[in-house]
């Protein structure tokens, strides 16, 4: 908060504040020997004071005349105004230092680059309108599915109120962002006779067949066996993945079998230590997408297989809130989509599963 102080008979606005490790002072002089007009420019100035730390009012002396209109000669303010890339930079250290997750701002970072590929790095945010984001909608609408851009768009928009709330700008006009019509595809999975062709299949080796195997029979998202830790609580093995590394910020445990416990060390060893995880990961993906384009299956993917766990999961226990639990999800509206497939086609798909819960009757 800027102080008001009388020198030579003109009043000045100060306030300290510190710069690598260095108390400094900021003074705006207030051009006036009134102090009724000194209070209202200090008020000004006070208002600001969140933009000069910030930068977008530049500390240097000779700058300051494009802000304060009392400083210049033609009695107008003018921000200084922030690039896309500089504000998207800000805007990532402020998410850091909010103690958001790394893979977190990962995201939020791999998101607003794609609209610094529409709008450029050297784009002035303060210009940023609702054109703007429909021209980002359009750019990416064959590039992306609908799901894919309303999670972009969602960043954006965070990033957009960060901008209103913390750089006081868009205040008569902000960009307006609506989600595009999110589509209602059906759940992809992979049918037992159709794993069974992936098993059978020689242009995969043993370990890439163990990897598909080992995720179908967990549920685990990708990263998930390298960030959590395999653990013994009595007679069970667990993967525990802890909220730091959770992409949901909640513990997730999932009961191992033994040979399961061993495999993930196993690709654990095999990782190359200077080989980034989601490069080491997209192997995996890779060889999936070969396989099942193998057997006629192109449009799968591998997150499919945690599709094919919960429904063999659904499948085997009709109760919707475990797999919920199994799954990780933190509300039931993201997994109720199981619950509603038409269980005797499920139920052919899966016919060991069906054989035995016709016994267990």
């Amino acid at each position: 908060m800027a102080t008001l102080r009388m020198q030579r008979k003109s009043y000045y606005a100060r306030f300290r504040y510190t710069e690598n490790g260095q108390q400094k002072q900021y003074t705006v002089p207030l051009r006036t020997n009134q102090k009724r007009q000194a209070l209202s420019r200090l008020k000004a100035v006070n208002e600001a004071e969140s933009d000069i730390r910030s930068g977008i009012i530049p500390k240097d002396a000779n700058t300051r005349s494009n802000y304060f209109p009392w400083l210049n000669e033609k009695g107008t303010s003018e921000i200084y105004s922030l690039t896309l890339e500089e504000a998207i930079r800000e805007y990532l250290e402020y998410c850091s230092i909010k103690g958001n997750r790394e893979r977190t701002i990962e995201r939020d970072s791999y998101c607003l680059n794609n609209l610094v590929k529409v709008l450029g790095k050297k784009f002035h945010i303060d210009k940023l309108t609702t054109e703007n984001i429909e021209t980002f909608k359009k750019y990416f609408k064959d590039k992306k599915t609908n799901n894919g851009r309303n999670i972009d768009l969602a960043k954006i928009r965070a990033f957009v109120n960060w901008l209103i709330r913390h750089k006081k700008l868009f205040k008569d006009n902000p960009p307006i962002i609506e989600m595009v019509k999110a589509e209602n595809k059906p759940i992809s999975y992979l049918s037992e006779p159709d794993f069974d062709k992936i098993m059978e299949s020689e242009s995969q080796n043993k370990f890439y067949k163990q990897v598909f195997t080992f995720y179908r029979a967990t549920g685990c998202r990708l990263s998930e066996p390298f960030l959590g830790d395999v653990e013994r609580h009595g007679d069970n093995l667990w993967l525990v993945i802890y909220p730091d590394v959770s992409k949901t910020g909640i513990p997730r445990e999932i009961l191992l079998t033994e040979k399961q416990a061993d495999f993930i060390k196993e690709m654990k060893e095999r990782r190359d230590p200077n080989t980034k995880l989601r490069h080491y990961t997209k192997n995996f993906s890779r060889h999936f997408k070969i396989v099942c384009r193998e057997i006629g299956k192109e449009d799968l993917h591998f997150h499919n297989l945690r599709d094919t766990f919960a429904v063999m999961k659904y499948l085997e226990t009709k109760d919707i809130y475990r797999v919920m639990k199994e799954l990780g999800h933190t509300s039931l509206k993201m997994t109720v989509k199981y619950a509603n497939l038409r269980l005797s086609k499920v139920a052919s798909d899966f016919p060991s599963l069906s054989m035995n819960s016709t016994n267990e009757k």
